[in-house]
């Protein structure tokens, strides 16, 4: 399975509205299970999937280069007025794309 269909099929369970928090976990250990994925931990907490061909799935949406980072960055602080809006886009060493966050460096 590549990367990006189990981003695919990832989304798409989160996606799933209606549906308990039990079930979105399960419906992930039988994608994982049938992807053959692992889960890589940082504080307890699933930071990325790890898919036997060695590439990795961010939790994170992905985006493909610093700009399209920075204008979601923009996007995102147009339409939203939540109280944590991220501020900056920075690069991951994992999936090799790039994510946004509302930390300061």
């Amino acid at each position: 399975m590549t990367p990006a269909r189990f981003a695919q099929l990832r989304d798409k369970i989160n996606a799933r509205h209606g549906r308990s928090h039990d079930w979105r976990k399960r419906a992930i250990k039988r994608l994982m299970a049938e992807a053959g994925a692992t889960t890589q931990l940082t504080a307890g907490r699933v930071l990325s999937y790890r898919l036997p061909s060695g590439k990795f799935v961010c939790v994170k949406h992905r985006y493909r280069n610093e700009t399209r980072a920075n204008e979601a960055v923009q996007q995102i602080n147009l339409e939203t007025d939540g109280r944590r809006k991220p501020i900056r886009a920075y690069p991951c060493y994992f999936c090799n794309g790039w994510h946004i966050t509302s930390e300061p460096r």
